[in-house]
C-alpha cells in the first residue's frame, strides 16, 4: 500500500533526515503520489547532504525547466564543494552541454584537464569544447598538451584530432612522432 509506505518513509525521514537512501525512496513515492511535494523533499534532502552529488544533480535537473538560474547556481555550488572530483565535474559539464550552455561546460572541462593533466581524453575533450565555441587557437593549444604527455598513444590521439579538423600538416607531424615513439 503506497499510502502506508509514504507515511512510513515520512516518519523515517523525520527521525533520520541525513539518511539519503530513505530520502530517495520518499522522493520517488512523492513523484508517484504527490508530485508537487517531490521537489520540496528533494530540496530538503539536498540541504541535508550538500556533498551528495547525485541529489544535487537531480535537483539541478528539476530546476532547469522552470528556474534555470537556480539550476546553474546548484551546479556551480556543487562544483565548488567537490572541486577535486573529475566525475562530478564531468556530470556537470554533460548537463551544461545538454542545456546548450557551452561556455559553462568549457569551464568544467578546463578544471578537469587541470586536475588530471596526463589524461589523453581530458585534453582531447577540452580542445573539442574550445573548437565548438569557435576558439580554434585554444583548441589547438589544448590538443598540444597531448605532445607534452609524450607517449605514442598521446601523439596518435593528437594526430587523430588534427586530422578530424583538417589540420593536415600538424596531423602528419603528430603521427610521425607516434611512430617514432612506438619504435623507440
Amino acid at each position: 500500500d503506497d499510502t502506508r509506505a509514504l507515511t512510513a518513509y515520512e516518519h523515517a525521514v523525520a527521525k533520520a533526515p541525513t539518511e539519503v537512501t530513505t530520502q530517495r525512496k520518499l522522493i520517488a513515492l512523492y513523484d508517484k503520489l504527490r508530485p508537487a511535494a517531490a521537489l520540496g523533499q528533494l530540496e530538503a534532502a539536498a540541504r541535508f547532504a550538500p556533498g551528495g552529488a547525485d541529489l544535487q544533480l537531480e535537483l539541478a535537473k528539476r530546476y532547469h525547466d522552470h528556474e534555470p538560474a537556480k539550476a546553474i547556481a546548484t551546479l556551480e555550488a556543487l562544483a565548488r564543494r567537490l572541486s577535486g572530483s573529475v566525475n562530478v565535474r564531468a556530470a556537470i559539464a554533460d548537463l551544461y552541454e545538454r542545456w546548450d550552455l557551452p561556455v559553462l561546460a568549457l569551464r568544467q572541462y578546463e578544471a578537469i584537464a587541470a586536475l588530471e593533466p596526463k589524461d589523453l581524453e581530458h585534453a582531447a575533450t577540452l580542445g573539442q569544447a574550445y573548437w565548438s565555441t569557435g576558439d580554434h587557437a585554444k583548441a589547438l593549444a589544448a590538443w598540444q598538451r597531448l605532445d607534452a604527455i609524450g607517449t605514442a598513444a598521446a601523439f596518435e590521439r593528437h594526430g587523430e584530432l588534427l586530422a578530424q579538423h583538417e589540420a593536415w600538416a600538424g596531423a602528419v607531424d603528430a603521427y610521425t612522432k607516434a611512430l617514432a615513439q612506438s619504435s623507440a
